[in-house]
């Protein structure tokens, strides 16, 4: 029983120090994105054109777009609605592989 409360004792210093790591690149990180929002204005100028896009979002109005002009615009947004949830949904499942084919 003590050998037991040892091991637990060891596996739980170890997820501290691995949490105590991951801790540490997170500040790491927030204080590189700290100086990197300190800079950005003096980059930008009023003539700057910058899009931002989150990884791993879909953009429903491609898939409007592309249904738009097989279908009635009601069904049209039915369709691409439908689509686009269901491959962002795919999206999240990390055992999800689609598979692109080239003629």
């Amino acid at each position: 029983m003590n050998n037991e409360l040892q091991e637990k004792i060891n596996d739980l210093q170890d997820l501290e120090s691995t949490n105590k790591a991951f801790i540490y690149k997170e500040r790491q990180r927030n204080d590189k994105l700290h100086e990197a929002r300190k800079v950005l204005p003096e980059l930008l100028s009023n003539r700057t054109n910058i899009g931002l896009k989150r990884m791993g979002e879909l953009d429903p109005k491609a898939f409007h777009d592309t249904w738009k002009s097989r279908f009635p615009h009601d069904e049209a947004k039915i369709q691409a609605t439908t689509l686009c949830s269901s491959r962002q949904e795919n999206l999240k499942n990390p055992d999800w592989h689609p598979i692109f084919r080239r003629n």
